[in-house]
């Protein structure tokens, strides 16, 4: 079974304001090999370089305007060698904006650069969260983003196509994404064109692309109950993309993929000190097979502290039963969950934010002999 190690890092916290970390991801942001952290937050976005020893250097504050940031992706967006950010934030009354922070190479990273993606919404809380994905096949990432309006509450989709050099074409609705609430981009039919994965009206839904840039019409079909994310990778060796979906109470479900962009109906896994919203697939035992990471938010069972919860994967697509295991911070709400390798061992570590004004991220590195 997979072993940790825990360890707090605090984030930049201005003034009396809160922090209140969400999205997170990871990259080599300064060339030397090694994993690094960049987290949305209150304040803005925040990159947190390692060490390699499994220690990470101070936390650096990227302001991005207004609003929380709630998005956070990281992608070579103008073809230099060195990862770019994209990031998005909530805000009211505006119109809907991805900012991109270009890499140095070294740690750095420039001013961003605010692209509109939508018409201003007044009087309505949006975001728009970006998600980097060659859509048109030309070897470039572009930009889909999910926009999220809350009053009226609606979900709508645009992609904006890579120039080549980090400048991007002015943003296309996918109108057959209507609804659907973007989790991941990513080819589940195996014609090499990346298709859109998310959540619609409490079911998976599927946007297949045609390698163009455009889209065909959205496709439901049962995830679990009330599923909040979705992630996508071979979980029994076929060659063929599956889904995991994590509910927000209780369930992970394992839906195995044809290869023709159909999947099985959902194999659930119930877990009843589960509550998560966003998870990742990894292997972390080093099996070659994909495990299911969760960040797992408060119970009432165990109150007062945030803990991932692992399903340890066997290969065929069938999960083994959970392990929870106990961050040393006292946060309630760990919400998200990215991994690295920050100790430079070759084993894939963890790292989770936590939520609710709590000032820090958590490292969960991998001891797994």
């Amino acid at each position: 079974m997979p072993s940790f190690d825990y360890q707090d890092h605090a984030l930049v916290k201005p003034g009396l304001s809160g922090v209140g970390p969400e999205a997170i991801a990871t990259g080599d942001f300064n060339g030397d090999g090694h994993d690094d952290t960049a987290v949305g937050t209150i304040p803005g976005l925040q990159t947190i370089l390692s060490n390699a020893d499994g220690t990470f250097q101070d936390a650096v504050l990227h302001e991005v305007g207004n609003g929380t940031t709630r998005q956070v992706a990281t992608a070579d967006l103008n073809d230099d060698g060195n990862l770019d950010i994209a990031v998005s934030r909530q805000a009211y009354g505006e119109a809907p904006k991805v900012s991109v922070l270009f890499g140095a190479g070294d740690g750095a990273f420039a001013s961003p650069d605010d692209i509109e993606v939508g018409p201003v919404i007044a009087d309505s809380w949006n975001t728009a969260s970006p998600i980097p994905a060659d859509v048109d096949n030309d070897g470039v990432p572009d930009l889909v983003v999910g926009i999220e309006q809350l009053s009226p509450l609606q979900y709508t989709s645009v992609v904006l196509l890579n120039t080549g050099d980090g400048t991007f074409t002015d943003p296309r609705a996918v109108e057959s994404a209507d609804g659907v609430i973007l989790r991941r981009v990513a080819d589940v039919n195996g014609d090499l064109f990346a298709d859109l994965v998310g959540i619609k009206s409490g079911e998976v839904a599927l946007v297949l692309a045609d390698g163009q840039g455009a889209f065909g019409t959205a496709r439901t079909f049962p995830g679990g109950v009330d599923p909040l994310d979705v992630a996508v990778g071979d979980l029994n060796g076929d060659g063929k993309v599956d889904l995991v979906t994590v509910s927000r109470l209780y369930y992970v479900n394992i839906l195995q993929g044809t290869g023709r962009g159909t999947f099985s109906a959902p194999t659930t896994y119930t877990d009843h000190f589960l509550r998560s919203f966003r998870l990742t697939l990894v292997d972390l035992n080093g099996n070659g097979h994909l495990d299911v990471a969760a960040a797992n938010t408060w119970n009432e069972t165990f109150p007062g502290t945030g803990r991932v919860a692992v399903f340890v994967g066997n290969g065929d697509g069938t999960l083994q039963d959970v392990r929870r295991y106990v961050p040393v911070v006292s946060s309630p709400f760990t919400f998200g969950i990215a991994a690295g390798d920050f100790n430079a061992d070759g084993r894939p570590d963890l790292i989770i934010s936590n939520n609710k004004n709590h000032d820090s991220v958590t490292s969960v590195l991998n001891t797994t002999p």
